[in-house]
């Protein structure tokens, strides 16, 4: 399984484009500078955050320019840092 992202999405001023595939097993980290876009980019991965491109984990589409799934039928957990 892999979870493969090609997304831009807008946070006020901050454009956000993310391009990757990880593997869908094991630990994988995201970590920059504050301001970097970490959290807008989490916030899209769950459906938080109004986003265009396309999200695929393993085999199912959760976002793309016919689809996007619902907050509640995404496979995520999201733990907010306050």
């Amino acid at each position: 399984m892999t979870i493969a992202v090609d997304i831009s999405s807008n946070a006020g001023d901050f454009q956000l484009q993310a391009k990757f595939v990880l593997p869908g097993s094991g630990i994988n980290a995201i970590f920059g500078p504050s301001g970097a876009g970490k959290t807008t980019l989490l916030r899209a991965l769950a459906g938080l955050q109004q986003t265009t491109g396309n999200i695929q984990i393993g085999g199912s589409v959760w976002l793309n320019a016919s689809r996007n799934l619902p907050v509640h039928e995404r496979e995520i957990g999201f733990v907010f840092q306050h």
